[in-house]
C-alpha cells in the first residue's frame, strides 16, 4: 500500500543543504570530461535525489534555503553575486539541470513558476528562467535574514 508523501518543511531545508554542497563541489571541478559529466548526471539523478520524497518538497522553502546555504558555504558567492546563477543557462549539464529535471518529473514546475511570479508555459527555457528568477530574488538580504530565523534546527 503506497502512502502519499506530504509536503515537509524540514525535508526541504535538508535537501537545500545537500544541493548547495553538491553544486559547490561540482562547480569546483575544473576539467570534467564528457564521460564524467554523464556519470555525474546519472548518479545524481538516480541516487542523490530521492524522487519519491521529492514529491514532498516545498519549492517556497527549498529555493530560499538553497540560496542561504550557497551564501554560507560558497566563498565566491558575494564576489560573483550578480553572475553566480548564470550557469543555469550553460550548454554543459550542471547541477541546476538535475534539479530542473527532478522538478519537472515530480510535478513541481507549477510551484516553481508560482514562486517566481510567472505563469506556467511548459517550455524548458521558461522553467530555467523561473529557477533563475527565483534564486535571484532570494538574494535580497532581508528575505534571507527572515529565512535564517525560520530555518528549523
Amino acid at each position: 500500500m503506497l502512502k502519499s508523501v506530504q509536503e515537509c518543511h524540514r525535508y526541504s531545508v535538508h535537501m537545500a543543504h545537500k544541493l548547495a554542497a553538491w553544486i559547490i563541489h561540482i562547480r569546483g571541478e575544473q576539467f570534467v570530461t564528457s564521460l564524467e559529466n554523464s556519470a555525474i548526471g546519472e548518479s545524481v539523478s538516480d541516487s542523490f535525489l530521492n524522487l519519491t520524497e521529492f514529491r514532498g518538497m516545498m519549492i517556497d522553502t527549498l529555493i530560499p534555503c538553497l540560496v542561504f546555504y550557497l551564501m554560507i558555504y560558497d566563498k565566491e558567492f558575494f564576489s560573483k553575486r550578480v553572475t553566480h546563477f548564470d550557469s543555469i543557462y550553460a550548454s554543459k549539464k550542471t547541477a541546476y539541470d538535475v534539479l530542473l529535471d527532478t522538478i519537472m518529473s515530480r510535478g513541481k514546475a507549477g510551484d516553481l513558476y508560482a514562486f517566481a511570479g510567472l505563469s506556467a508555459s511548459g517550455h524548458e527555457r521558461d522553467l530555467r528562467t523561473a529557477l533563475y528568477l527565483s534564486l535571484i530574488k532570494c538574494i535580497d538580504e532581508g528575505l534571507l535574514l527572515l529565512w535564517y530565523r525560520e530555518v528549523p534546527t
